[in-house]
């Protein structure tokens, strides 16, 4: 199973809508995936119309209180399983309780299901804590999600350097899978600047497939439905799908 964990330190980038549109059209590819959910706001377990749950998803899981096996529960769409988020992750962070548990949990839990599963995507929260800490030390590889807007780059640096870090000290296979240009707008110069910029830097990571400026994207999540199944015609739908092949050429 290879786990990607898509992550951002910054906020509204377009990271949950990433990780659920990817998790579904790897699906639909064939690939069998669990999404997992460790962001206390839960977005991405609505966004794929489950909801959150302390008995058992991630939560249960880490406490110890249930099994991953029995705390998977399935997507309404076929080939996509979810690992369920809850509110009460940030008492366990703010309580401290997280530090008792250590940081390899969430590896350790996620090798019981290894073999049932193409990919795991794992959806970080908006933050460095022990949330995203656990997610990079179980994961194989990073997906960044960057808004090409002002910022980027500072932003783009600074979650380089977290995974350098992390690298060095907890995870030596760790590697950036590639970074994804989200909300992207064509017909804007400074949009299209941005772009070329990241681009020129990272030749290497930054992805062919740009995430294009699409409102019927942001809907879908309202709606508790990956965008390909809100609206299959959309040029966002048309970038995860795009996206969605590159990230297997590249496996």
């Amino acid at each position: 199973m290879k786990i990607i964990a898509v992550a951002n330190q910054k906020g509204g980038v377009g990271k949950t809508t990433t990780a659920i549109n990817l998790a579904y059209c790897l699906s639909l590819a064939e690939k069998p995936c669990l999404l997992v959910d460790m962001d206390p706001q839960a977005n991405a377990t609505s966004g794929i119309g489950s909801k959150t749950d302390h008995t058992s998803g991630v939560y249960a899981v880490i406490t110890g209180a249930n099994q991953i096996s029995k705390a998977i529960t399935s997507s309404p769409y076929l080939g996509l399983d979810i690992l369920v988020s809850s509110p009460l992750l940030n008492d366990l962070e703010q309580q401290g309780l997280l530090r008792q548990i250590g940081p390899l949990k969430l590896k350790n839990i996620l090798k019981e299901v290894n073999k049932i599963y193409d990919y795991a995507i794992v959806d970080c929260p908006p933050s460095f804590g022990t949330f995203s800490l656990n997610a990079l030390i179980a994961a194989h590889e990073v997906l960044i999600p960057i808004q090409c807007e002002y910022f980027a780059m500072e932003g783009l640096s600074q979650m380089i350097s977290i995974i350098d870090d992390v690298r060095n000290k907890y995870n030596p296979e760790l590697k950036v899978n590639g970074i994804i240009l989200t909300m992207y707008e064509p017909d804007i110069e400074f949009s299209r600047e941005v772009a070329g910029e990241v681009s020129k830097h990272f030749p290497d990571l930054t992805f062919k497939t740009k995430i294009r400026r699409d409102v019927t994207i942001a809907e879908s999540a309202s709606f508790g439905q990956p965008g390909i199944v809100y609206n299959p015609v959309s040029c966002g739908t048309f970038g995860y799908v795009e996206l969605s092949r590159e990230i297997l050429g590249r496996n």
